[in-house]
């Protein structure tokens, strides 16, 4: 779950691990200099520390990605069992099908596309977007999404207040030709899509095309 976040973390742990490791590079290096010895002790105690906060907050964030993940889970199936709106399955064809109704607006360069499933504000926002368009830039082709996650439920007694995050992640193909292959260059891509009740429908709120840890871990799980 949350790959990305994943390995973000993956990253800082290795990170953390070299830290500690650099003792034994410094007997290593510095053997038979005793210059060079100094250089790596007086060195060292600054980066000890540093491999402490590292590992510390290593493990604190991935922590918050694991509860996050459970918390995300029991929240909508607590949820769900008071109100079949939130079933999950049926959440995550919905952040799908958007999804690729976004994508064909964007591509046909029409915000009617989507004025049946999303709100006003985001209509309108999606309206600047497509001014601002380079015709002949984000052109996409051959979209395979390989991730899709309900990541942040709020459920409320008011249900006007329900709302959902969607994580969706993939690769599409680009108008760029790699000429060592001749074939389109692929790009990844992860976004978060907000989804707010309307009556008995989800719809699109806001869109969120770059995302990283602390758009993560501000999302809240909330039950009524």
């Amino acid at each position: 779950m949350f790959t990305d976040l994943k390995n973000y973390f993956k990253s800082f742990l290795v990170l953390a691990l070299g830290m500690f490791f650099w003792p034994t590079m410094v007997d290593v290096f510095s053997a038979g200099s005793p210059k060079m010895r100094i250089f790596f002790m007086s060195w060292n105690s600054a980066i000890f520390p540093l491999a402490l906060l590292f590992s510390f907050g290593s493990a604190v964030i991935g922590a918050i990605i694991v509860y996050k993940g459970k918390r995300s889970e029991n929240v909508l199936a607590e949820a769900n069992e008071k109100d079949r709106f939130w079933n999950e399955d049926d959440m995550i064809e919905e952040i799908r099908s958007v999804f690729y109704k976004v994508q064909n607006a964007w591509e046909n360069n029409n915000a009617e596309y989507i004025k049946d499933y999303a709100t006003p504000s985001f209509l309108n926002s999606f309206k600047e977007l497509l001014k601002n368009k380079n015709d002949d830039s984000h052109i996409i082709d051959k979209i395979e999404i390989s991730e899709i996650e309900v990541i942040g439920c709020q459920e409320f007694l008011d249900k006007k207040e329900d709302k959902f995050e969607g994580y969706i992640k993939g690769s599409f193909a680009t108008s760029t030709i790699n000429p060592a292959t001749n074939e389109p260059v692929k790009k990844e891509f992860s976004e978060l899509y907000y989804f707010v009740r309307i009556g008995n429908d989800w719809t699109l709120n806001m869109i969120d095309y770059k995302v990283g840890i602390w758009d993560i871990l501000s999302i809240k799980n909330i039950c009524e």
